[in-house]
């Protein structure tokens, strides 16, 4: 795990690449997540529920299935 370098929504991307992160495997995203991954060429496995530690498994066993039609419509809601 690693901190967020104080950085919000669309400035987390490009600052996990700076890391050397490659790939974000996540649950819901809405779509400025989705351009704001696409522009820091970070890879994306969507739609992942559960043990953080079961996915990171199964993806290091190349078994993780994305589910690309994952995504937060609730905007204009406040995030709790």
């Amino acid at each position: 795990m690693i901190d967020n370098g104080g950085n919000g929504h669309h400035a987390i991307p490009p600052y996990l690449r700076s890391l050397g992160v490659e790939t974000l495997i996540l649950g819901n995203r809405g779509q400025g997540a989705i351009e704001a991954i696409a522009a820091s060429g970070l890879k994306e496995v969507p739609g992942i529920t559960g043990s953080a530690d079961e996915a990171a498994e199964l993806f290091a066993r190349g078994e993780l299935k994305p589910n690309f039609e994952a995504k937060c419509n609730h905007h204009g809601e406040h995030h709790n």
